[in-house]
């Protein structure tokens, strides 16, 4: 901690922790059936926290402190380097039937990282939960990020697990740094 940062003698956390902000998490708090064998924007509609508004958790496009953010994106308002991370819980609604799995961070609508678990044999998986986190850079003006989830599956409706009370699919960040 410089100086710069210490204006009187007190020590404060904000002082010493204000760089980790913004932050959110946030969860589906439903189940939901995408399309098999689709790239499928993650609809996470609960949130856990939100510092400082950020995150928006709605179906449609909306302004948060000046930033036109779309739906279900986290568009921070200040600039630095973020820790990202996203699972989804894929679980069809009959047994031993997904294929492959795939959930993917997006920054500006352009994949950033993905994990991508599939079958190489002839069993299938009864539910499958690839995970991704990243350190990116955000301009805090204009740069947001999402997260996707892909599921390919042999038979039965695909399934992205939601849960009203605990995390099985989700996606947060926060600042880690300049």
């Amino acid at each position: 901690v410089t100086t710069a940062k210490i204006i009187n003698d007190a020590v404060t956390k904000d002082k010493l922790l204000s760089h980790n902000y913004p932050a959110f998490e946030a969860i589906l708090s439903a189940d939901v059936y995408p399309a098999d064998a689709t790239n499928t924007k993650l609809s996470l509609d609960s949130e856990i926290f939100d510092t400082d508004g950020c995150y928006n958790n709605t179906g449609s496009t909306v302004t948060l402190n000046g930033i036109s953010v779309p739906s279900y994106s986290f568009a921070p308002n200040v600039a630095g380097k973020y820790y990202i991370l996203a699972q989804v819980l894929i679980n069809p609604t009959a047994s031993n039937n997904v294929a492959r799995g795939i959930c993917e961070i997006l920054k500006n609508n352009n994949a950033i990282v993905t994990s991508d678990l599939a079958s190489n044999t002839s069993s299938n998986f009864e539910f499958i939960t690839p995970s991704v986190a990243i350190i990116t850079e955000l301009n805090g003006t204009s740069d947001y990020v999402h997260a996707t989830g892909y599921s390919d599956n042999t038979s039965a409706s695909n399934r992205f697990k939601g849960d009203g009370t605990i995390a099985r699919t989700f996606f947060g960040a926060y600042r880690i740094g300049d």
